[in-house]
């Protein structure tokens, strides 16, 4: 069943579909560069320590690699999925496209089931946390993200309420 906000832009309506995550996202988690960090390599590593010197957009970094199979996309949402980190709902965008620490998840959305600002949006307000074992070491995992029940409006709403939020974030910058 699909939760439809009450409080929308006017030129939308119509129920929200509900959808699982994992049909919208490819869920990847990070490896480990230990044999291939390189000070001149071009692509760019990210450690959970990296999420603390940004907001939205995951842009810097003083790791680098210089060749990997396990590249993630720009546009990918990361989080941690191990450790303390989790409680603290670090969701960030990758600016570019990078190499994971094996202590960060990401979604990259799959070709049109879903605006990655918009997902990156609706995970912010929902807190991952909230999915995560917290056992003595919280962690989120696939079993985790892949039943996770999300609303989802049209395409167009979509793109209308992360312009939104975008605007929202850039004033508050």
């Amino acid at each position: 069943m699909s939760k439809t906000p009450k409080l929308r832009f006017k030129e939308f309506s119509g129920d929200w579909e509900s959808k699982r995550l994992g049909n919208c996202v490819e869920i990847n988690s990070g490896g480990s560069p230990t044999d291939i960090l390189d000070e001149n390599g071009t692509i760019p590593y990210f450690k959970v320590e990296q999420l603390n010197n940004s907001s939205k957009y995951q842009v810097d970094t003083p790791y680098r690699i210089s060749n990997s199979k396990k590249i993630i996309t720009s546009g990918s949402i990361i989080f941690p999925k191990r450790g303390a980190a989790i409680m603290l709902n670090k969701i960030r965008i990758l600016a570019q496209d990078s190499f994971m620490d094996t202590n960060l998840m990401t979604l990259t959305v799959k070709k049109s089931s879903i605006n990655n600002e918009f997902l990156y949006t609706y995970l912010l307000k929902e807190n991952l946390s909230k999915l995560a074992d917290t056992t003595s070491i919280p962690q989120i995992n696939n079993k985790h993200i892949e039943p996770y029940e999300i609303n989802i409006p049209s395409k167009e709403e979509q793109e209308k309420i992360a312009s939104f939020f975008s605007l929202i974030d850039d004033k508050i910058s």
